[in-house]
């Protein structure tokens, strides 16, 4: 075992542990020692950097692991995910999809072509999603929002807040809700 092989298993298992600060300077200090590149030393510092919520740097580290080893699903897959959170979520669905072609000769349970169609069914369901949002400036109530009052406690618009205040007099309910369709 060489000594980059060590500071790359001290690496993986400080990723494993959660503890991805260590993991970066054994992946790096790996990197600077090795005697010549090796792609999943690269695509292993991006999922690290994915980890640690640092996007440019994860992509760069898959880059690098792509130019090594243009073929390995976890740097491509890598790139899809830095993409998609690079706010390009159409470019990542080519690129998940492209992992799954590029590997039709292995079977349908090969693990990378079930990541990549788990993610591509994640990211569609993702970009289905409506944000909404009611700022309750008025007020009463409305946009199919319900109450329910007669125990004491009852329910205003204040200043574009609901409030529901008072004290039950009787044992009951007081409630405010609304509901969205699944």
């Amino acid at each position: 075992m060489n000594f980059d092989d060590a500071l790359v298993l001290l690496g993986d298992t400080a990723f494993r542990l959660g503890r991805y600060g260590d993991a970066e300077r054994y992946l790096e200090r790996a990197v600077s020692v090795a005697q010549s590149p090796r792609a999943e030393v690269h695509a292993l510092r991006g999922i690290n950097f994915l980890r640690m919520g640092s996007v440019p740097d994860a992509r760069v580290s898959f880059e690098r692991s792509s130019a090594i080893d243009p073929a390995d699903p976890v740097a491509r897959g890598g790139l899809a995910w830095c993409t998609y959170l690079e706010g390009e979520p159409t470019e990542a669905l080519v690129l998940l999809a492209n992992i799954d072609e590029s590997r039709r000769q292995f079977s349908d349970d090969d693990p990378h072509r079930v990541w990549a169609r788990d993610q591509i069914g994640r990211i569609q369901e993702h970009s289905q999603k409506v944000l909404w949002s009611d700022r309750f400036e008025r007020k009463r109530l409305l946009n199919a929002w319900f109450t329910r009052e007669g125990a004491g406690p009852v329910v205003s618009m204040v200043d574009g807040s609901v409030r529901v205040e008072g004290v039950f007099q009787e044992d009951g309910v007081t409630w405010v809700h609304r509901e969205y369709p699944a």
